[in-house]
């Protein structure tokens, strides 16, 4: 009987340690999942909803020329989300109309999430998905300079750093501290770090799974970084 113990207790010991490093491994967003399957989370664009204030109508950011309306889109987008246009000073939106303009950001084949995802294919990078989530949202939050600032050689570093890690204080403060250093090199920090600094705050508490909402980031964030 001692050896079928002994048996057991070892291939009990070995099941368990194989079932734990499939949860590691699925906790991991692959490379080819994320250029075939793999979107933003839904409570990723609520956090996104969180941060951005809600209008109806059309309003210009300091130093954009470009109207912006709902949750920060600067596109309307058609109903079946295939074609877009510029937001007009005469649009107006509802919340449900914005929430769906919101999401069609990320589906574009020019998108910034489409750029993100040839970065991650292209260096076999893989991503915890909270870390992919909030990596998405930074996108969307740092607007048009995002595009126009060679962010591309910003995230590789980032990314290889990031890859196959499931440390989320690591890759949640890595990826705080990323977007703040980009922001003070390439945006109007003065005006808007704080801001910034309490959203990068709430971003690194998201990869956590930590209290993310934006009463607390403003409770604890109270100068910018």
């Amino acid at each position: 009987m001692f050896p079928l113990f002994f048996i057991g207790g070892w291939f009990g010991k070995f099941l368990d340690e194989l079932f734990k490093k499939e949860l590691d491994i699925k906790s991991l967003v692959s490379s080819s999942v994320i250029e075939n399957k793999f979107e933003i989370s839904n409570e990723a664009l609520l956090f996104i909803g969180s941060y951005e204030s809600f209008s109806n109508k059309p309003y210009k950011v300091k130093g954009e020329n470009f109207y912006t309306i709902g949750y920060g889109s600067t596109r309307i987008f058609s109903n079946d989300g295939t074609k877009s246009r510029s937001v007009l000073a005469s649009d107006y939106v509802t919340q449900d109309q914005a929430l769906f303009h919101k999401k069609m950001y990320y589906g574009q084949p020019n998108s910034v999430q489409k750029q993100i995802d040839k970065i991650i294919v292209q260096n076999g990078v893989k991503l915890h998905p909270r870390f992919y989530d909030m990596l998405l949202q930074f996108s969307y939050a740092s607007g048009s300079f995002h595009k126009n600032s060679g962010f591309v050689n910003q995230y590789i570093t980032m990314l290889k750093r990031a890859n196959g890690s499931s440390d989320l204080k690591m890759i949640g403060e890595l990826l705080r501290d990323t977007w703040i250093a980009y922001l003070k090199r390439y945006a109007n920090y003065t005006a808007y770090g704080l801001g910034w600094s309490r959203r990068a705050y709430a971003a690194g508490q998201y990869v956590q799974g930590l209290n993310y909402s934006k009463l607390n980031a403003e409770r604890t964030i109270k100068k910018p970084y």
